[in-house]
């Protein structure tokens, strides 16, 4: 037995790194009550073969105070939840970073909520990166 390889490599699909790929960086702020609801949204393009993305976001709460209040955010996939639920009660920005499978046209989105009046979930630098996996050439086993 012996392996022979196809002519050419395997195509390139990008995977989730270090690359920019995609980014919605304005400051956005909701102030819904215990119910999850999207803030913001990034198609991920058709033009090339994606498996995976890495999802950057900032999150904070915000009242016009020193904080203590929490605020909650989320990385959705088409409308599910597929991240880890972030829970925030600082007024400054923290960056939670992820990674997410997904294949090109699906919507990476963040989902925000908070448990108490008064105060603001907001976010902001949404980005989503990947890197180039160039494939190695494709074997298949044969008869020598």
């Amino acid at each position: 037995m012996g392996v022979t390889f196809i002519s050419g490599v395997a195509p390139i699909v990008f995977i989730a790194g270090e690359h920019l790929f995609a980014s919605n960086d304005a400051v956005k702020m909701l102030s819904n009550d215990n119910a999850p609801m999207r803030a913001k949204e990034i198609t991920v393009g058709t033009s090339k073969k994606v498996q995976a993305v890495r999802t950057s976001f900032d999150l904070r709460q915000y009242n016009g105070q020193d904080g203590g209040y929490s605020v909650y955010g989320q990385i959705y996939k088409n409308g599910v939840a597929v991240g880890m639920m972030r829970s925030q009660t600082s007024t400054l920005y923290i960056t939670y970073t992820e990674d997410i499978p997904c294949q090109s046209g699906d919507l990476i989105q963040i989902y925000l909520w908070r448990t108490v009046n008064g105060n603001w979930a907001e976010c902001r630098n949404f980005r989503l990166y990947t890197i180039p996996n160039i494939g190695f050439p494709v074997a298949s086993n044969t008869m020598v």
